[in-house]
């Protein structure tokens, strides 16, 4: 459970740990925030397209599976967000990292597999609370570390090692849940979501031009 919790909040780590830093990039790379915003705006896209069918997902493959690849791209993101030298690279880094947000959906699917009853409702609230947390802790660690004069890789940095060691908790600890056969994804769903919504939202980052 604990492996679980560790996952969930480093997704939603990932999700908020920008914010405090939108001026500061919009300084380092030379670039208007509208432009900026970007680095959260592909997170949030591809966060919701995968979402929508991590759980169908989890289910035909396998959660744990399924868990240990988001897990791999989680860190792979963290890893290019950190060695970024430029705002399309570090856009693409936020995109990868977007799949993380799976995890959420995930944890639900390993905790609906092994657990019961009281235990199900306790272990189910542990999970959201893993996800509050890891929103606040992302906001106090990109805080923190602005206000410290450090550098916004550095977050990336302790996001790529605690995926590291998530990743090797996930292996040793976890096991995996029952596949169900004739599950639906809906991939043209999740897919068409993401097309739609990432011209629509260029365009309002735009709306002042």
């Amino acid at each position: 459970l604990a492996t679980i919790m560790l996952a969930t909040a480093l997704a939603n780590v990932a999700s908020v740990c920008l914010f405090p830093q939108i001026v500061v990039l919009s300084a380092e790379f030379g670039r208007p925030v509208n432009e900026i915003v970007w680095t959260l705006v592909a997170f949030s896209i591809i966060a919701t397209g995968v979402g929508g069918v991590a759980a169908a997902l989890g289910a035909v493959v396998g959660n744990r599976r399924m868990l240990l690849a988001v897990l791999v791209l989680l860190l792979v993101g963290s890893l290019v967000a950190a060695l970024s030298t430029n705002l399309a690279l570090l856009i693409v880094a936020r995109v990868i990292q977007g799949v993380g947000m799976a995890i959420q959906a995930l944890a639900i699917g390993i905790v609906a597999a092994y657990w019961r009853g009281e235990g199900m409702r306790r272990a189910m609230s542990m999970v959201v609370v893993g996800i509050g947390l890891g929103a606040v802790a992302g906001f106090l660690l990109s805080g923190f570390v602005w206000r410290g004069g450090g550098d916004w890789r550095t977050v990336f940095w302790v996001l790529t090692g605690a995926s590291a060691v998530d990743l090797v908790l996930t292996f040793r600890f976890l096991k995996e849940t029952p596949r169900k056969k004739g599950v639906r994804i809906d991939y043209v769903g999740c897919v068409g979501l993401i097309v739609w919504s990432a011209p629509l939202l260029l365009a309002l980052s735009q709306a002042n031009a």
